[in-house]
């Protein structure tokens, strides 16, 4: 997401919302950058070295890459969903950034044209944080045009979003913006309880190159309300910091308004110092907004030490840069632009048209939800569903193998009662065999006790016969 605008004594300062790239990890994401297989990943991996690199010579290389990555992803209808998304939203960041280089080259035309086309793909795919910096970086072009009230009207608009989202970064560089132009219209309070919320949030993140926004953004408000002090302390840390994360833009931009504190001081010397450096490191880095900055510092400086041909040198450019980048051609391409951008729908504006459209947009966002809605509670049914036939099942299974279970054990039971029914049938013929053996040795004894009884009677039959005789 690379170059979001800040305002600081009417310029612009790139920006990046996280760490400071090291050699290490610039070799890592480049190393990641050439074995990457997918497209995807190389768009992530060329918006992370974008974000971090300082160097105005690299870093746009990387950017066109980029686009043209996205550009040859979204050819391919047969793409998936998100892969498109993913296509677009690096999109939306190449134009921003090429907006970016534009402005910064004094070209608000062309400016506005690509920070206009990446802001309505944003809006196409609902990115918020990318939607909230276009509107940022718009606001910013109503600021070098002077028009204080729509700058801050677009910047107002950028920080809610970044607020209903909670994007720290974000918040903390439209709390930047808003200073900025509460500055401008006098209010002090509201303008210093700004820049000190947007320092303490960038000093929470971690966001070295916002700190040293804030830091610059201090010491034009003490410089503004006549703290020379102050505002000379607050330029020094911020330039220091810039420094150490060689962000030459700022660098040079700090060391424009470190001399116009000496300047006020009637320091003239320290003055041409700081103007000089600042010069130098502008012209190489090619910003007319820095070239002219500087070179009107030098203008002074030299007319009051009654230079007036190197003082008349220094005007003359100051002139060249100041129309190249503020002229009446470029405030009517600004307007134009913006009326174009009202007209096609897709700029957020406060036009009763756009707030209808976006109240359909809305609609048919909240039909969609509900249809998906519907589709995630039918999901849902018919998962719950399934759940209620799985537990059946399992209770039916679980009733059946209880149930065989019990017909194993009955099963069993029988075998064993049949078993015993044998050993008692067993027994019992065991039995009547014993009772047989007993009655037949009865019957027997009672054949001999016939047999003996027989005989006696014979015998006694015998007896009494012979006694008769």
């Amino acid at each position: 997401m690379k170059r979001f605008y800040y305002i600081f004594i009417l310029v612009s300062f790139n920006s990046t919302l996280g760490f400071t790239q090291t050699d290490s990890t610039k070799d890592s994401l480049l190393q990641v950058l050439k074995l990457a297989q997918h497209d995807t990943i190389r768009l992530q991996v060329l918006s992370h070295l974008i974000e971090t690199e300082y160097n105005d010579e690299i870093w746009p290389r990387y950017n066109k890459e980029m686009k043209s990555i996205a550009e040859k992803l979204l050819v391919n209808q047969q793409k998936s969903k998100i892969v498109v998304r993913i296509a677009k939203k690096y999109l939306a960041e190449a134009y921003n950034n090429i907006g970016f280089i534009y402005d910064n080259q004094g070209d608000i035309s062309r400016a506005l044209e690509n920070y206009g086309k990446g802001l309505r793909i944003r809006e196409e795919i609902g990115d918020k944080i990318g939607i909230a910096t276009s509107l940022n970086n718009i606001g910013y072009i109503f600021t070098n045009q002077n028009d204080n009230p729509k700058a801050l009207e677009y910047f107002l608009r950028s920080i809610e979003i970044q607020k209903e989202i909670g994007h720290k970064g974000g918040m903390a560089l439209s709390l930047n913006n808003i200073g900025f132009i509460y500055d401008e219209q006098g209010d002090s309070s509201k303008a210093f309880e700004c820049h000190y919320k947007s320092l303490k949030t960038r000093e929470e993140i971690e966001d070295k190159s916002g700190v040293a926004m804030s830091l610059g953004n201090l010491g034009f408000h003490y410089k503004k309300h006549g703290n020379l002090t102050k505002g000379l302390e607050f330029y020094n840390k911020s330039y220091k910091v810039y420094e150490e994360i060689e962000d030459k833009f700022g660098m040079a931009r700090l060391l424009y308004s470190i001399g116009s504190i000496y300047s006020a001081q009637l320091k003239l010397a320290d003055a041409q110092k700081y103007f000089e450096k600042s010069y130098q490191l502008s012209k190489e880095l090619g910003y007319p907004i820095t070239i002219e900055n500087a070179a009107s510092g030098l203008k002074e400086i030299y007319e009051k030490q009654g230079n007036y041909k190197l003082a008349y040198q220094y005007y003359q450019e100051e002139i060249k840069m100041r129309d190249s980048i503020q002229n009446e051609a470029n405030y009517k391409a600004s307007v134009q632009q913006k009326s174009k951008y009202e007209y096609e729908k897709k700029a957020a504006t406060d036009s009763i048209a756009n707030a209808k459209e976006k109240e359909i947009k809305d609609a048919e966002i909240a039909q969609q939800q509900a249809e998906i809605k519907a589709k995630r509670n039918q999901q849902y049914g018919l998962i719950g569903g399934m759940v209620l036939v799985l537990v059946f099942a399992a209770f039916v299974y679980n009733r059946l193998k209880v149930t065989q279970q019990q017909k194993r054990i009955i099963e069993l039971q029988k075998v064993e009662v049949e078993q015993q029914k044998q050993i008692v049938e067993k027994q019992k013929e065991l039995v009547e065999e014993k009772q047989d053996e007993i009655l037949a040795s009865i019957r027997y004894a009672k054949r001999i006790q016939d047999a003996l009884l027989t005989s006696q009677t014979y015998i006694a039959r015998n007896i009494n016969r012979l006694k008769n005789n």
